[in-house]
């Protein structure tokens, strides 16, 4: 089935999405490096710097609106693969369940054939035929 793979999922976000997160990293980066930094209080755990949300506030809102339209995106592929796995698990059940017709069915023409072949060596043997 199309797009399962992880591999093949990951390419295809790569081609269509690629743009948009390369320039989404630029000005993220862009950002980072013009935007005021706040250094966290001595009581924190980690000294990770926290960034001014004054400066980052306007980015985000562009990222976040462009990231939703990528997760609907997203969500509606993996919506229709799931539809399509659900759709491919009942055909291959069909399948299945002709299958073991077909093979009861090839079981009992086997009996009969073999049952058949008895009676003639039989009737042949008694010099019936």
């Amino acid at each position: 089935m199309e797009g399962l793979s992880r591999g093949v999922l990951l390419e295809r976000m790569k081609e269509e999405y690629g743009s948009m997160l390369s320039t989404e990293n630029s000005s993220i980066a862009s950002s980072a490096s013009t935007s005021r930094r706040i250094e966290a209080p001595e009581s924190s755990c980690s000294p990770v710097p926290i960034l001014h949300q004054e400066a980052v506030s306007h980015e985000e809102h562009g990222c976040s609106g462009r990231c939703k339209v990528i997760v609907r995106r997203i969500m509606e592929q993996v919506r229709t693969e799931t539809e399509q796995w659900s759709q491919m698990q009942e055909m291959l059940e069909q399948v299945r369940e002709e299958m073991e017709e077909l093979n009861s069915s090839w079981d009992f023409w086997e009996d009969r054939a073999l049952d058949s072949e008895y009676l003639i060596q039989y009737l042949r043997s008694a010099g019936l035929t």
